[in-house]
């Protein structure tokens, strides 16, 4: 069916309702809305990178950005600030500003996402979100920490680029290693510790299933991981006032 004006504006009203009941629930002092800002060179490291994205036909993008539109016009009137760098995606602004305000020692950040490659991220100081959904199996929010953030991929927050690198992530088009599953990429983690260890002891790997998936792969492991890093350098401008309280101290991004 062909999208239209109004179910957009409706799918852009529940968005704007789930910030509305996150900002309710755990009352932040400052928030900050991520946007992409086009190429940020993954794609001309693999050209496959986020494929299924730019394969939207016309009417889905006349859609999506109907969408943002709408989306954007309430932001505004909660007064919330939308931060966009050309050329480096959402997802390393979300990283960068954790990041930076996650090293002021009275702050702590949450970042609000479903994507696998932000539990790199989490640290004492920045934890992920992961909003729930209702109807009739509801699922809860959940708070990501170094707690039980291995309980989401079976690895640790340090170890989410190098796992991630070896087993691909559909979501943006990112190949991992042929051959290598999550129970591999773990078993592989768990013994040597990165990749990069992993590929210095290659030859003494006994023969089997797992090195010769690696022998083969080793060039789109070593790839993968460059895609799936985040960057946490974003030159995102300093001195913006993302409060939406005016009570308790001043935090600038």
């Amino acid at each position: 069916f062909a999208p239209t004006a109004s179910r957009d504006q409706a799918i852009a009203n529940n968005v704007m309702s789930t910030i509305s009941r996150l900002l309710k629930k755990f009352e932040p002092e400052a928030v900050a809305w991520a946007e992409d800002g086009g190429d940020s060179g993954r794609g001309h490291m693999f050209p496959g990178y986020k494929g299924d994205r730019k394969s939207l036909n016309p009417v889905a993008k006349e859609s999506f950005v109907r969408m943002q539109n709408f989306v954007n016009e309430g932001l505004e009137k909660m007064g919330i600030k939308r931060v966009r760098v050309d050329g480096f995606e959402a997802d390393d602004l979300m990283a960068t500003l954790s990041l930076r305000v996650g090293s002021h020692p009275e702050w702590k950040s949450v970042i609000v996402g479903s994507d696998k490659d932000l539990l790199q991220v989490v640290s004492d100081r920045c934890h992920i979100l992961m909003i729930g959904r209702g109807g009739k199996k509801p699922i809860p929010d959940t708070l990501i920490d170094p707690s039980n953030a291995q309980g989401r991929l079976g690895v640790p927050p340090e170890q989410v680029i190098d796992y991630l690198a070896l087993i691909g992530d559909s979501s943006d088009s990112i190949p991992g290693v042929d051959g290598i599953g999550p129970k591999g990429a773990q078993d592989l983690l768990a013994k040597y510790g990165t990749i990069e260890a992993i590929y210095a002891n290659l030859e003494h790997m006994p023969a089997g299933r797992y090195k010769t998936a690696l022998e083969k792969g080793r060039e789109m492991a070593l790839l993968s991981q460059r895609l799936v890093r985040l960057q946490t350098d974003v030159p995102v401008p300093r001195g913006i006032d993302f409060r939406i309280k005016r009570s308790g101290p001043q935090i600038k991004g």
